[in-house]
């Protein structure tokens, strides 16, 4: 007996089936498949390589209170699995008939993983770089208590401030021209007296 499918997804051939979604599909393209043709797939690829017989089929896909011709509801419905599957009942790649008994799927499978989970792959993000942060300069206790001074001065004390230093320079200047004017003033002639000159007596 085969192990059990661990995937709700498999392969087999160009074929691949999704159980989840009740899909078939070849080369990517979705085939239209009936549920009951679809059902039989099911079971068939659960069990490959064992005979899934008839009786079987009809307690999994007939009810007892379906009234209908079992064994000709059975052989449509996997006959049109065969045309969707492009096989054939005398050469078969993929359902083969035990005469009287049942089928048996011979292909291999390949499990896949399930679509949700290959997109959820597919769609994963890289990872963000980590952010770096500067790393801050401690600034010295003087030079924070003299900024925060700065910052609580009001504005307008900047202009009286700039007013009085204009105004302690142009006095300083004038206090200096005015020194200057004085100095200059103060000798303009040099007088030369003559001196007296005592002779020795004989």
């Amino acid at each position: 007996m085969p192990a059990p499918l661990l995937s709700r997804r498999v392969r087999f051939g160009p074929f691949v089936v999704d159980f989840n979604s009740f899909e078939l599909f070849k080369h990517d393209i979705r085939l239209k498949l009936q549920d009951q043709p679809f059902q039989i797939l099911r079971l068939l690829v659960q069990r490959r390589g064992d005979l899934v017989t008839r009786d079987e089929l009809r307690m999994e896909l007939w009810t007892e209170s379906t009234f209908v011709d079992f064994d000709a509801g059975l052989n449509a419905a996997v006959r049109r699995l065969r045309d969707t599957l492009s096989d054939s009942a005398d050469t078969p790649r993929y359902i083969e008939t035990l005469p009287r008994h049942g089928y048996r799927f011979i292909a291999e499978v390949e499990e896949l993983p399930d679509r949700a989970r290959e997109l959820k792959g597919e769609k994963q993000e890289p990872a963000e770089a980590p952010v770096t942060v500067p790393a801050q300069i401690e600034k010295p206790k003087d030079a924070r208590s003299l900024e925060g001074w700065l910052t609580r001065v009001p504005a307008i004390w900047f202009p009286v401030v700039g007013l009085l230093f204009l105004l302690f320079v142009l006095k300083t200047e004038g206090w200096k021209n005015l020194f200057v004017s004085h100095a200059s003033n103060d000798i303009h002639s040099i007088l030369v007296m003559p001196s007296r000159t005592t002779f020795p007596t004989a």
